[in-house]
């Protein structure tokens, strides 16, 4: 996923396997001031469950664990150079600050309901609404979070979409 405007690119694999049984795939941070010689400047912390939860460790849940997709990459609206977004399949998915490029905090998330078959699949964040729509083998949900502002309800035709020039003079 690229981020033009701050010269980097973050970079994920996806985990292929249930519970945990390879490698954890972790986000990077991507550092591309020197576009021929692209350097890893952070990986993003692994979520961990929230205290309530009746496992101390994602892998106990049971299904896949690890990163899928970044947030979509066009969008409506324009987006913020200080956030990405993660699907992590089980562990939901996941809002990062990255203001900090070394050190990205995560800032929010949504764990849903454990599906059958993958749990979170990816999400779209609608800049100018500031919503999330969220996918998951269950089904859509659509959140918002105050790190994104006050979401706009109703109605609302884009003024602009993120990456103009993605997909120019696709049917």
């Amino acid at each position: 996923y690229p981020m033009p405007q701050r010269k980097l690119a973050f970079l994920n694999g996806e985990n292929t396997r249930w519970d945990c049984h390879e490698g954890m795939t972790i986000p990077l941070v991507v550092d591309m001031r020197a576009e021929k010689y692209p350097m890893t400047i952070a990986a993003f912390p692994i979520p961990k469950p929230p205290a309530n939860a009746p496992y101390n460790d994602f892998c106990l849940r049971g299904g896949r664990f690890g990163t899928h997709t970044a947030q979509e990459f066009k969008a409506p609206g324009e987006p913020r150079v200080d956030l990405m977004g993660y699907s992590w399949f089980e562990a939901g998915w996941r809002l990062y600050d990255v203001s900090n490029p070394f050190r990205p905090e995560e800032a929010a998330w949504i764990i849903p309901p454990a599906g059958e078959r993958r749990g979170t699949e990816g999400a779209l964040i609608e800049w100018d609404r500031k919503i999330i729509h969220v996918f998951t083998d269950r089904g859509v949900y659509i959140v918002s979070t105050p790190v994104l502002g006050e979401p706009v309800l109703g109605p609302w035709k884009p003024e602009r979409w993120s990456f103009e020039s993605v997909n120019v003079g696709a049917p």
